[in-house]
């Protein structure tokens, strides 16, 4: 792991409320739905290519409290969840086991990805992207675990908006470094 996203790992990993905001935020009837929605679209796509009929293999990318993985779970998909945030990979973990689905949950960061190559049919990236310090090694290391003819969904916040309030950090990763080094 980067020093960067260890840094990253011990702010999360000390900051209590940043928890709590997901674990109260990620059940919200609108995320819910939003994520739903989301996965309903990746299916359409899915089946356009001929995915959708099959289990498919659903990489869940900065996983956070679990929400989506069991999304796709509950449709008999295999979930690899990975989150660089331990008290939110554990949250997911237990939500994984009272809702009783076997999704294989790991820590780590996303810019080196502990599956093997060409490995996953869906690439999910929901608001992640903003949050790692350096965004090309991420998408590049979806990409080496994608199978061919597969699907990466990528969402982001708006650009617009400068602070990463959830995280209390002053501006987002694609912002210049001399910028957020000078705060």
């Amino acid at each position: 792991m980067d020093s960067a996203n260890v840094d990253m790992k011990s702010q999360h990993d000390s900051h209590e409320q940043f928890t709590q905001y997901y674990a109260e935020a990620s059940r919200s009837a609108a995320t819910l739905q939003r994520i739903r929605s989301i996965r309903d679209r990746v299916l359409t796509v899915a089946d356009s290519y001929g995915l959708a009929k099959q289990e498919l293999d659903v990489a869940d990318i900065g996983c956070g409290a679990g929400t989506q993985s069991l999304l796709w779970a509950e449709m008999g998909h295999h979930v690899h969840a990975l989150d660089i945030n331990q008290p939110l990979l554990e949250l997911a973990r237990q939500r994984c086991s009272e809702a009783g689905y076997a999704i294989d949950f790991k820590l780590g960061s996303a810019t080196c990805l502990p599956w093997p190559d060409q490995s996953m049919d869906v690439c999910l990236l929901l608001e992640l992207i903003e949050h790692v310090t350096e965004w090309e090694p991420c998408l590049a290391e979806s990409a080496r675990v994608l199978r061919p003819g597969g699907i990466l969904f990528l969402s982001t916040s708006n650009k617009l908006c400068p602070i990463q309030d959830e995280f209390n950090l002053p501006l987002y990763s694609w912002y210049p470094k001399s910028l957020k080094n000078s705060l």
